[in-house]
This record gives C-alpha cells, structure tokens and sequence, in this order.
C-alpha cells in the first residue's frame, strides 16, 4: 500500500461512510467542546491511481450554531487497569 494520508479534521472523533463507488464521504464528526456536524467531501485525483485520492469539501449538514453559554465540556481521564493497559473515560 502507499502512505497513509489523513482525510479528517485531527481534534475530533469522526464517523466515515465511504460511497458505493468511493468518489466521495461523508464525516459525522464531533469532541467534548464541538455538538455533531456532518461534512461531505469529494474524493479528487486522478482514476488511474485510487488509492492516492484528496479530500476537497463538498456540503455541510448538521451545522452546529455552538454549544448553549452554560455549557460545561465534560472531564476526559485516564488510569491504569490491572491489566496494565490505559483506560480512558469522561465525566
């Protein structure tokens, strides 16, 4: 395979759905700060070479005016299992 190459915003968790003839997605995104929001991108480059495709914004759905002025964004933490393994959590 060739180099990996981001396609989403970093900061945020992202949902993709790719279309049937992967020309372009869709990313249900959001974070502790940012309500949901849905962007649709085109997948541009050239046919011949698929798998070296660029993002290029299309649509917005779901647009966020922001979060409410009271709004408190929750705690993200993080501990040790007795496994050993990092586990992450929000409160």
């Amino acid at each position: 395979p060739g180099d990996i190459v981001r396609l989403t915003k970093p900061g945020f968790s992202h949902s993709c759905s790719v279309s049937q003839n992967f020309d372009m997605f869709i990313s249900h995104y959001s974070n502790v700060s940012t309500p949901p929001c849905v962007h649709v991108y085109k997948l541009m480059g050239s046919d011949s070479d698929p798998l070296h495709k660029d993002p290029e914004f299309w649509a917005s759905m779901m647009e966020a005016a922001g979060c409410p002025a009271d709004y408190v964004p929750p705690e993200i933490f993080s501990f040790p299992a007795k496994s050993g393994f990092e586990l992450y959590g929000m409160l």
